[in-house]
């Protein structure tokens, strides 16, 4: 009887050490799982584009949203991109599709942090002006960082110029671009030391252009490149620029140049001898600086 209950009595023991290692096999799973790594989707772009124009003067115009994930060891999942628009920015109210994106894992080894350029389409009907809406992860699948940054708006008009009131003849008010302000920070992004530099870009005067938007960075032969904004601007509109990054090996002698707003003059503008931002010389020690740039008129039509 003794070597009987001993032997239940180690049965026991053994089954209570073992279900006690499960325990501890779950609790450190839960652990584990408690530091997992937020990711963040960033609706970073939204680009309203004219494909065609139909016979009735309607345009068929791409909307194209970029998302992007920066959180380095981090994954998305699956999420959804929804569209809509409306007649005005307080109206965006009717759906045009939802689109699928299968998710954006970032290794943190990568130069660029994964993106995908999701497209949508519509039609805008002669002599109308459509306020487009686009919300990433628009049904909250995915645990963020940061749920503020998910959403873009942006307009496109078909509408004709303003009348003068004189009589048949039409007035193109036309545009006027410059820059209005440079950020420069010096830090590290995608696991480098780098300077971010970007620009603002604002139509003074109150027409609009579809046109590409050529942002030049100009100085000594390190900052000789150029940066795009697509899709155009709007009347009285300041759009933020396309961040450009540069790995400077020399950290001694400051960082001078010069941004310029459509530097070949591609796009007719009511004033061409304003589109220049003259940078203050970013330094070594330097972190942060903003330069609100001075900006000059005149802006209206000249006659």
């Amino acid at each position: 009887m003794k070597f009987k209950r001993s032997s239940l009595f180690f049965a026991f023991l053994s089954l209570a050490v073992m279900n006690g290692l499960a325990l501890a096999t779950v609790e450190t799973g839960k652990k584990s799982d408690s530091v997992k790594i937020k990711p963040d989707i960033v609706l970073n772009d939204l680009v309203i584009t004219p494909t065609s124009v139909l016979g009735d003067g309607s345009h068929v115009v791409q909307i194209k949203a970029v998302v992007t994930n920066p959180v380095a060891k981090s994954s998305t999942g699956s999420f959804v991109l929804l569209a809509q628009k409306g007649p005005a920015a307080s109206r965006i109210d009717r759906v045009i599709a939802e689109r699928s994106v299968a998710g954006l894992s970032n290794t943190g080894a990568m130069v660029r942090a994964p993106f995908a350029a999701v497209l949508f389409s519509d039609t805008v009907p002669p002599g109308t002006t459509v306020h487009y809406r686009v919300n990433a992860d628009a049904h909250l699948e995915v645990d963020e960082a940061n749920e503020g940054n998910n959403i873009k708006e942006a307009r496109y008009s078909t509408a004709p110029p303003i009348g003068d009131g004189g009589g048949d003849e039409m007035v193109d008010l036309g545009v006027d671009l410059v820059v209005s302000r440079v950020e420069v920070t010096r830090g590290i992004f995608a696991g480098r030391e780098k300077i971010q530099i970007i620009p603002f870009i604002r139509n003074m005067w109150h027409g609009r252009t579809t046109k590409r938007i050529k942002i030049s960075f100009t100085g000594p032969a390190e900052v000789s490149i150029a940066e795009w904004i697509e899709g155009g601007i709007g009347p009285d509109e300041t759009i933020r620029g396309g961040a450009v990054y540069l790995e400077r090996g020399d950290t001694i002698r400051p960082l001078c140049f010069s941004v310029v707003v459509d530097i070949s003059n591609e796009i007719i503008e009511t004033n061409e001898d304003n589109n220049r931002c003259e940078v203050s010389c970013f330094g070594a020690d330097d972190t942060h600086e903003v330069t609100e740039c001075p900006i000059t008129g005149p802006h209206e039509p000249i006659i």
